[in-house]
């Protein structure tokens, strides 16, 4: 398997893929419409063809996934390009990585749980503000669960940044522990 940074070599190759599987260049994200065309990120090859894609961009010390494709799931693919992307925020002095994913793509909510990630917010009902920038966003997801809420994941490292995950999950804590005794 060879990894590759988008250039301006393979750009619009990564567009045409970016388009085939996304339907669109353009990703909502958080109210914000991200042109696909101009973010980072790393492609997969093998035998001269695409296996995967990953792409982010780098914002005031976060890194943010803004896609990942694996062509060929359960072969590790998605884990390695994930596992660069790591290193790359390191280099970069990044303090977290973060996405933000549906509530139906449970296969990748456990997908990054799996690899460290932490669900740290739940943004209720946010696909319906979502389909105002863009309607053509389907109602149901690949499972046919409806699509209404993207939820936030982060992960920080286990180096200098152990301290931030372990807070998150400590203020999350006591807030569920608030609410329980509310009801």
């Amino acid at each position: 398997m060879e990894y590759l940074a988008i250039s301006n070599e393979n750009r619009e190759l990564i567009n045409t893929f970016i388009r085939d599987h996304w339907f669109t260049t353009e990703m909502t994200i958080r109210g914000e419409i991200v042109d696909m065309t101009a973010v980072e990120g790393l492609v997969a090859k093998e035998n001269d063809a695409f296996a995967g894609l990953i792409t982010y961009r780098i914002r005031g010390g976060l890194l943010e996934i803004t896609s990942l494709d694996s062509l060929h799931e359960g072969q590790g693919i998605g884990t390695a390009l994930l596992e660069k992307v790591i290193t790359i925020a390191r280099a970069e002095n990044c303090q977290k990585i973060s996405l933000i994913t549906t509530n139906d793509n449970i296969d990748a909510i456990r997908f990054y749980q799996k690899r460290g990630f932490d669900l740290v917010k739940l943004h209720y009902d946010s696909i319906k503000q979502a389909r105002t920038l863009k309607p053509e966003i389907p109602l149901r997801g690949r499972n046919g669960s409806r699509s209404s809420t993207n939820l936030s994941s982060n992960s920080c490292y286990k180096t200098n940044n152990w301290l931030n995950l372990v807070s998150i999950k400590q203020s999350l804590y006591r807030s569920k522990q608030s609410q329980e005794h509310l009801v």
